[in-house]
């Protein structure tokens, strides 16, 4: 039997291992996430252009039938261009402001995530993984699986979007719900496929990397 400083200095190891294999599958989560929040971000921009167009010119159309006459349009065809111009502008100003703001708090959990396993790898570069690393790996095993399930909506926005290109380029119903469909199923997947592997790797890492921090600890 080894001393308890060579039985401390294996336990470090043993934590060390587990440790780069939870942060390992974490990076790989993280740039995962951060290409589906970038899409996500277009996507819902873009639909909320096409609403508030197509909302602002359906109400300005509305509005002009039921007080005038379709005549208006034929004889006023300036101020129907200055009303698209509007329109187009505030559905532009709309679609920004969704870029923006859309998923704030979920895109600084990821930060937030990012972050953690950053200041875990610089602790590894200044020296060795000290308590602290300990830590924030707490805080990473406990935020990822959360951001990870929080992002499986997102493929029903994809369908969506792509139902409301189809009715616009097709202009039929029934084929624009099958493309929509068809969208949300393959994001679905492309989101899933990888989804139980990966998580059960990083929940029996997880298992292990408890089991050797708490041996570590008791031999201190």
């Amino acid at each position: 039997m080894g001393s308890p400083d060579e039985t401390s200095a294996a336990k470090r190891d043993e934590i060390r291992s587990s440790l780069d294999s939870l942060i390992e599958i974490s990076e790989k989560w993280v740039k995962r996430l951060q290409k589906r929040e970038a899409q996500v971000r277009l996507a819902s921009a873009f639909l909320t252009f096409l609403l508030v167009f197509f909302i602002i010119a359906a109400i300005t159309v509305g509005f002009i039938l039921e007080t005038y006459s379709f005549v208006f349009f034929e004889e006023h065809g300036r101020i129907i261009f200055a009303l698209l111009l509007i329109d187009l502008i505030v559905a532009i100003v709309a679609g920004s402001a969704s870029y923006i703001f859309w998923g704030r708090k979920w895109r600084s959990s990821l930060q937030e995530l990012s972050n953690l396993i950053s200041e875990i790898k610089r602790e590894d570069q200044a020296g060795g993984y000290s308590f602290n690393a300990l830590a924030l790996a707490e805080k990473v095993i406990s935020l990822l699986p959360e951001v990870v399930r929080r992002r499986n909506q997102d493929s029903f926005l994809f369908g969506v979007v792509a139902f409301v290109l189809s009715v616009i380029v097709v202009r039929s119903p029934e084929i624009a719900l099958i493309i929509g469909v068809v969208v949300w199923l393959y994001f679905r997947y492309e989101m899933n496929k990888d989804y139980d592997k990966e998580i059960s790797r990083f929940e029996e890492q997880k298992r292990l990397f408890e089991q050797r921090k708490k041996e570590f600890l008791e031999t201190l």
